[in-house]
């Protein structure tokens, strides 16, 4: 993944974009439903956001969102 671009992955439900950071890592934020299938409401560990995304995502796009989430903390939103 290039390491001073940034990465966009759309998709019909939700998007997650990757910020290139200076130390060569990313932050990620996923724009994602509160309720349904795919959702922030449907997932209960923090394992079930990465697999949702990794048979989201096309299989060469597969080692991005591993290298993604790696740096990256996943936090359910509280009700606004």
């Amino acid at each position: 993944m290039e390491k001073e671009a940034l990465h966009i992955w759309p998709r019909k439900a939700f998007m997650m974009i990757a910020l290139p950071n200076p130390d060569g890592s990313f932050t990620c934020t996923l724009f994602w439903e509160f309720k349904g299938p795919r959702s922030f409401e449907s997932t209960k560990t923090d394992e079930d956001v990465p697999a949702i995304l990794r048979r989201r995502i096309p299989r060469r796009g597969a080692a991005h969102v591993d290298a993604c989430l790696k740096t990256s903390a996943i936090i359910q939103p509280d009700h606004w």
